[in-house]
């Protein structure tokens, strides 16, 4: 990958950025800067996809079926369910104060050698994070699906 921010300059600049963070998080798991890193990479493609692609392109626009940002936004919500989720963890990265109507209740690290090892692969650990209701979730799987999400919709 080249040096660099300055390198990504097209949508399709940032796919492979992401590309590559998630690769640095497969290789190691225990890494929050490279997780971050992709969660940042893989939400703002929403903004880069809008600009490159569909704003102000009538005929994209018609055959997404979006008239606007907003709409555009609420499609890829629909298309991605976890968008939402990567938007929270996404910003909440960025800004210190509360979110009071976040989704996220807390985060915890697991894996073999943590209290709760039993709930993830052995020899690894996983970020997860608890939402609102006590539902569990591993970051690390839904970056990969946030991933193959942008990768099928650049096909």
């Amino acid at each position: 990958m080249p040096d660099g921010a300055l390198h990504v300059k097209t949508s399709r600049d940032l796919l492979k950025k992401l590309k590559y963070e998630v690769s640095q998080f497969d290789d190691n798991p225990n890494s929050g800067y490279a997780i971050l890193n992709a969660i940042r990479d893989g939400y703002h493609l929403r903004e880069w996809v809008w600009h490159e692609y569909v704003k102000g392109k009538c005929d994209i626009q018609e055959k997404l079926c979006v008239e606007n940002k907003t709409d555009f936004n609420k499609l890829i919500n629909n298309m991605f369910p976890d968008f939402p989720t990567i938007r929270e963890l996404c910003n909440g990265s960025k800004h210190m104060q509360e979110d009071k109507e976040a989704k996220i209740k807390g985060h915890s690290k697991r894996g073999y050698g943590n209290s709760e090892y039993s709930l993830a692969k052995y020899g690894s650990g996983e970020f997860y994070i608890e939402k609102v209701g006590g539902t569990s979730v591993s970051v690390n799987e839904m970056v990969e699906r946030l991933l193959k999400f942008w990768e099928k919709f650049f096909r």
